[in-house]
């Protein structure tokens, strides 16, 4: 989104840290939200305002925040922005700017899908704030999660279970853990 932002002169800032606990999220559409949000805030700021992408380790979440100095959305129109086809009122200064009135909602349900939640702040004039969460999975977790479900599934079914393959990024990382272990 860097040339849009420059083509309208706006800042963009990022404010993320070195270090981050890991998650397992689908990155395609994890970036597509990122990128539906970061493009509402440069389509509804004007030129030499800024934008800010932050993300936070929260407890068990990852907290991703898209902040704008743009022309803000009314307290009323709050309720009705995850909605599908919602067209809000506008301020003179956003009005060309168009759309299907689908990126929020699509966007609601692909973090939802993930076991996040999504919500917005915002003051007329002053800016928005659209925040989303992603919960942290720990790699044994979901290993035995998944381990565990098949097992239920092939019990139900009197059926076989298979044991899926997959690519490690660092296996010297993962038999530190000691979920796994070389074989001789």
């Amino acid at each position: 989104v860097r040339p849009l932002a420059q083509s309208k002169q706006i800042r963009l800032a990022t404010e993320i840290p070195e270090t981050l606990a890991s998650t397992f999220a689908d990155a395609d559409k994890i970036m597509q939200v990122l990128t539906n949000l970061l493009s509402n805030a440069i389509q509804y700021t004007e030129a030499g305002g800024c934008v800010t992408v932050r993300v936070e380790e929260q407890t068990n979440e990852i907290q991703f925040v898209v902040q704008d100095t743009g022309v803000g959305i009314a307290p009323e129109d709050l309720p009705r922005l995850f909605e599908k086809f919602a067209q809000l009122a506008r301020p003179q200064a956003a009005r060309a700017v168009r759309g299907t009135g689908l990126g929020l909602a699509i966007s609601k349900r692909l973090i939802e899908l993930h076991g996040g939640r999504i919500w917005a702040d915002s003051e007329p004039g002053r800016g928005s704030r659209f925040s989303f969460t992603l919960p942290i999975y720990r790699l044994e977790e979901v290993f035995r999660d998944y381990l565990r479900n098949g097992i239920d599934q092939a019990r139900q079914s009197q059926g076989r279970l298979s044991v899926f393959v997959f690519a490690v990024a660092d296996y010297q990382e993962l038999l530190k853990t000691g979920l796994l272990r070389p074989v001789r």
